[in-house]
């Protein structure tokens, strides 16, 4: 995210920042209303902040798909064949 914002802002061309990255415009320009202007440390701490809801998403939350267990849970159950 960074990158692109700083590929924009030295100069590069939006639609080709976007090409490079994987991105839609549209993202590109969502994440520059969100983030320009924040420094490293605020940046950091959304950082932690995502990979901590990702964590507790991946590992611990309940999924209706999983029947109601954490994917952790779910991983086990399978392993063992239930």
């Amino acid at each position: 995210m960074t990158f692109a914002l700083r590929q924009a802002e030295s100069g590069s061309a939006v639609p080709e920042v976007c090409r490079k990255m994987g991105i839609s415009e549209l993202t590109f320009y969502r994440w520059k209303k969100k983030y320009i202007g924040m420094g490293i440390a605020e940046l950091s701490k959304g950082r932690e902040k995502v990979e901590a809801w990702r964590q507790e998403y991946n590992n611990e939350r309940t999924h209706g798909a999983m029947g109601n267990i954490s994917p952790l849970a779910y991983a086990a159950a399978m392993e063992k064949g239930v």
